[in-house]
């Protein structure tokens, strides 16, 4: 998503947070904000517990992500997710009386359907979808850090998948032709 997609979308979202109808709306900024600054999975977001957090780092244990569907490779037990600031700040304010981070019932990732509509509505992002929050990070992380970074951080097995993830708008293609530019200016003859 282009940063003026990725605006308009978190603006809506922000104000239905702020006049919730429902118990996903009244989340569904922090969830949204959440996602962007983790890379993490709406079903692992909604399944997240305080207990998996130490230190500003998530322990999930592999068992409760995607990976049960498949069998992995390594030997690790857990997918490691560090924290942010602004991830870790969310957490602090999201208020929830059980284990679980954020407050809902149903921990489907189909319960946002409802509001993910409203917010392509409301944002005029009409191709908006809560995945699209994990290729926005990958991109971002890519064209900051590294792919093999975006790899670790979305917890891919293979970086194919990662390449897939990751589509470099003309801003990071800036980016990245500025650099090499600067790395190679001292070799002008």
């Amino acid at each position: 998503m282009s940063k003026e997609e990725l605006k308009k979308i978190l603006e809506s979202a922000k104000q239905i947070q702020e006049k919730p109808k429902s118990k996903m709306q009244s989340i569904i900024y922090d969830l949204i904000f959440f996602a962007l600054n983790t890379g993490m999975r709406l079903s692992e977001i909604l399944n997240l517990k305080k207990s998996y957090i130490r230190d500003d780092v998530i322990f999930y244990p592999i068992s409760e992500t995607k990976y049960k569907r498949r069998v992995y490779s390594q030997n690790s037990k857990v997918k490691v997710i560090c924290l942010n600031e602004i991830a870790s700040a969310i957490i602090k304010r999201v208020k929830n009386r059980d284990d679980y981070v954020f407050p809902v019932k149903w921990r489907n990732p189909n319960a946002i359907f409802h509001v993910v509509r409203k917010i392509r509505e409301m944002s005029e992002v009409d191709d908006f979808i809560f995945h699209q929050l994990r290729h926005t990070t990958s991109t971002l992380v890519a064209s900051q850090e590294s792919l093999a970074t975006a790899k670790m951080i979305l917890s891919h097995a293979d970086i194919k998948t990662t390449l897939r993830y990751t589509h470099p708008g003309i801003d990071e293609q800036k980016r990245g032709v500025a650099k090499m530019g600067e790395y190679f200016k001292d070799l002008q003859g």
